[in-house]
């Protein structure tokens, strides 16, 4: 996908959660480091020249200036949306993927600029994905996930979808997501993206591993990569054509 379709057709989604409020299986819970984590990937994403617009959405009331700071501060200030609302009363053994869920809602029907896009890029605002431009400009359709776990779990650190999809199959999945009976998003994800397969929309794994650089929200430690996703990493795309491709 080249350059001038993100920038025509494509906004850029940054969940965010300051306070995730003792949600279930998140250990990385303190305010001040998820502050941290903040203050260094904003201004990565912010500045990215190659989305039509970014919304910032952050579900946890936070009333400080973090965000709007970094917005003023980026070049893309003048096409930036930012929504703060208070989005963590649900039952907390629902656990964070519930919450995604709620943003992801609230973006397609209070958004501005989800009203004027067809295709939205996802990623968690507290991660910086290092190779981002890499995984989007070596797609060859603008419909993205990674699946795993003999297609049960859709792994997202970063997705695109386009609006019928979460529309139409993301939302009535992930309102199903139950982290205490085992009901993740990533496995809801998965079921809504198998369906929109059956249903013969074309699709495509992340032409690359994603370089993830962040603190793990479940077991605060860092994302790091061994020797073995080092040469996953670099042979992604030719790894993935010996496991399954979907067509229409």
């Amino acid at each position: 996908m080249k350059k001038s379709f993100y920038k025509n057709k494509v906004s850029l989604v940054l969940l965010c959660n300051v306070d995730p409020k003792n949600v279930l299986h998140t250990k990385r819970k303190n305010i001040q480091d998820r502050l941290d984590d903040f203050n260094k990937s904003l201004p990565f994403w912010l500045n990215l020249d190659f989305f039509k617009n970014i919304i910032v959405i952050e579900n946890s009331n936070y009333h400080g200036n973090i965000f709007k700071k970094h917005i003023k501060k980026s070049k893309n200030k003048n096409k930036t949306e930012l929504i703060i609302y208070d989005g963590q009363k649900y039952n907390r053994n629902l656990g964070k993927g519930y919450g995604w869920y709620q943003q992801i809602d609230k973006v397609l029907k209070h958004s501005k600029f989800s009203k004027k896009t067809d295709y939205f890029v996802i990623v968690t605002g507290r991660y910086i994905i290092k190779n981002i431009e890499k995984m989007l400009f070596n797609l060859k359709v603008p419909f993205m996930c990674d699946i795993t776990k003999n297609l049960t779990f859709a792994f997202s650190p970063v997705t695109l979808f386009p609006k019928f999809f979460l529309k139409k199959y993301w939302l009535k999945s992930c309102s199903k997501t139950n982290d205490s009976k085992g009901r993740t998003m990533e496995h809801q994800q998965a079921k809504a993206l198998l369906k929109a397969i059956s249903d013969g929309y074309e699709w495509q794994l992340p032409p690359e591993s994603a370089e993830i650089i962040a603190i793990s929200a479940i077991s605060n430690t860092s994302y790091r990569r061994n020797f073995f996703h080092s040469l996953l990493l670099k042979y992604y795309s030719y790894l993935k054509k010996l496991v399954f491709e979907f067509k229409r």
